[in-house]
């Protein structure tokens, strides 16, 4: 996957990271079998049939980086579905929730028509009678009745699958702050949002949740954060299929250096008898991309080997995924900046690729996990080893 992901990412990094997320979440899935089978199956057979794609929306506004524990303002609020068409519908399809919030960062929004979304519940939720895989929530002396409970309140993760993906409204509306279905506009729709410095074909803009119908049957799992500190724990990356990131921005920073490489072959100006690539400085940069570069690589595969053999002792390997991702994206921004020092003020110009590479690459700074994080992770293993 890493790979594939790298390769793809030196001729568009934005289409490389959103595919990456769609990878990531089916080989997490596949690896870890946490949804019912039901959705599972429905989302296979999505994929392969017609390649469909998916994400997961967890970021919002005013919560702050779901990997540091911020919980979801979203409510998922108990309901029936009132459509006409339910003749056809069981009682776990007829009864559930609608879901009112706003998703930032919706990555692929405009082309997904299944993705995860995690909202606020009520902290007793019913056992999923189609699914047995929810019953892992607690342990069975905390459920009566078919009803598990949980101290604190829960936070569920939803799959959403729609004939079609969300409208993109131009004209902006107002997102709903109380759980109040409006007829008048769609219960899903998408805010074109997304104007960024890099990484501007992901298309990741704002989704609104207007009393989005979901039945019981689409609820994956729960988890009852009793407190933010808990709640960043369970948000501990430690997952090898995050290491999509790395990979994407990697092979933003090897397009860059090709370029380059090409330029000071090529590149005789008036005043030189020979290409630059001939000059002492010159080759002293590139051979510090291939240093940055190389090392790069190496930890970024060596990590992922090291997670294929052992991908359940993910947790254990949490230190040494976050730091591939964190040296991979610091010696990625290192190669751009080196790039552009070879091929001159030129390396500026929107003609030439490499101001594209240069604010693409920036955006890996901003996905996570986390450099502190990352750091911290690092510091407690060491504490714990002596």
């Amino acid at each position: 996957m890493l790979l594939v992901l790298e390769r793809l990412a030196q001729g568009d990094g934005s289409t490389a990271l959103g595919l990456g997320w769609h990878l990531g979440i089916v080989l997490n899935e596949r690896t870890e079998r946490r949804w019912p089978d039901h959705i599972w199956r429905a989302l296979a057979e999505a994929i392969v049939k017609n390649g469909d794609m998916i994400n997961h929306y967890a970021s919002e506004a005013g919560t702050g980086s779901p990997s540091r524990g911020g919980l979801p303002h979203t409510r998922a609020v108990p309901a029936e579905d009132s459509s006409k068409n339910d003749s056809r519908k069981n009682a776990s399809e007829k009864t559930g929730w609608r879901l009112y919030g706003r998703k930032t960062f919706a990555t692929l929004s405009p082309i997904l028509r299944h993705f995860t979304v995690t909202a606020r519940i009520d902290k007793k939720v019913e056992k999923n009678p189609t699914s047995p895989s929810t019953d892992r929530i607690g342990d069975a002396n905390d459920r009566t009745d078919g009803v598990i409970e949980q101290p604190g309140e829960a936070i569920g993760r939803f799959f959403i699958s729609l004939p079609e993906a969300p409208p993109v409204l131009e004209q902006f509306i107002d997102t709903p702050e109380e759980a109040i279905f409006d007829p008048d506009n769609p219960d899903v729709w998408i805010i074109p949002t997304w104007d960024t410095l890099g990484m501007r074909a992901t298309g990741s803009h704002d989704v609104v949740l207007n009393g989005l119908f979901v039945p019981r049957s689409a609820l994956i799992e729960c988890t009852y954060p009793a407190s933010k500190k808990e709640s960043a724990k369970s948000q501990t990356i430690s997952d090898g299929w995050l290491l999509h990131i790395p990979a994407t921005y990697l092979g933003i920073a090897r397009a860059a250096r090709d370029f380059a490489l090409h330029y000071a072959r090529h590149y005789q100006p008036s005043s030189l008898t020979q290409p630059i690539g001939e000059l002492p400085h010159i080759q002293t940069l590139i051979g510090t991309i291939e240093e940055h570069y190389r090392t790069a690589r190496t930890v970024l595969y060596s990590t992922a080997a090291h997670w294929d053999r052992s991908p359940q002792q993910s947790a254990h390997l949490a230190p040494d995924l976050g730091l591939a991702k964190r040296f991979v994206i610091a010696n990625s921004l290192a190669i751009v900046d080196l790039a552009m020092r070879i091929v001159g003020g030129q390396s500026l110009s929107r003609s030439r690729p490499l101001e594209r590479y240069y604010r693409d690459v920036r955006a890996g700074l901003h996905n996570p996990p986390m450099d502190d994080t990352v750091l911290l992770q690092l510091a407690r293993r060491a504490l714990d080893e002596i």
